[in-house]
């Protein structure tokens, strides 16, 4: 049966969720199965930049909407990987400055552009309704639940709906049996905090060589760096003669008491 039938079987407009491959998007998925709310469609927009542990994620998700009966995810992408695009243009992500035009450019509209083409969609508006579209936001961000609706889509915030906050996301994600996803970003994102940008040295080296080589790259433009205010390289240095100097006083040194 198509999901344009369905639908109208059950008297409901089709549903949406854009997932991002974290611990919000996927508990709230976990959560709608709970409370019986149908999925029709799924789609991951992928800037290029994603970590490997994300992409990995999305094949585990995929098994377990398979089991239980739901469409594999679907996977899209912008026109040109946001990597990319910085590097041509030496340039960093917008979020470095403030703005979120990287996530609008790489993330919703790749989203939209399939969704305006996705046949129960067109079927809804042409019918005069809307399509719902769950957005990811758990108890604790209702601040960032401000726009509910616009000229096509009715957005539901079904973690907020629920009160599930963040360790309640998690706490369902192991009930099922999933593992936690871990954090959802481009590797190069200038809202990385300090410590996981030292700790995505050390478990992604490969991808740092990457986001240090785009800071360089781009040093001309903006000196200060990618760190929104400051240098991840310089951070790594200072991180690094730190480390140094804590592991001569770990050496066993003589007291200097005398007997």
């Amino acid at each position: 049966m198509s999901i344009i039938t369905l639908a109208r079987q059950e008297n409901r407009p089709p549903i949406v969720v854009a997932y991002g491959g974290g611990t919000d998007s996927t508990a709230m998925i976990l959560a709608c199965h709970e409370k019986g709310i149908p999925i029709d469609l799924i789609i991951f927009s992928d800037t290029g930049g994603e970590k490997p542990h994300t992409y990995q994620y999305l094949n585990i998700m995929d098994e377990w909407l398979e089991r239980n009966n739901y469409a594999k995810i679907a996977r899209v992408a912008p026109y040109m990987a946001l990597y990319e695009q910085c590097i041509k243009y030496k340039a960093l992500p917008s979020i470095a400055f403030g703005r979120k035009q990287c996530s609008v450019d790489k993330k919703i509209r790749p989203q939209k552009r399939l969704i305006n083409k996705w046949p129960p969609a067109k079927a809804i508006w042409k019918a005069g309704g809307k399509v719902v579209q769950l957005v990811g936001y758990d108890a604790n961000e209702t601040r960032r639940a401000k726009v509910h609706e616009d000229e096509k889509f009715l957005y539901r915030f079904p973690l907020i709906e629920f009160g599930i906050d963040r360790q309640s996301c998690m706490a369902l994600i192991q009930k099922h049996g999933l593992p936690l996803p871990g954090k959802s970003s481009c590797f190069f994102c200038p809202m990385t905090k300090k410590a996981d940008i030292i700790e995505l040295s050390k478990r992604y080296p490969e991808l740092m060589q990457k986001a240090l080589e785009m800071e360089d790259n781009a040093k001309e433009k903006f000196p200060k760096g990618l760190g929104r205010g400051f240098s991840w390289k310089e951070l790594l240095e200072e991180n690094e003669r730190v480390s140094k100097l804590a592991t001569l006083f770990d050496e066993e040194m003589p007291c200097g008491c005398f007997d």
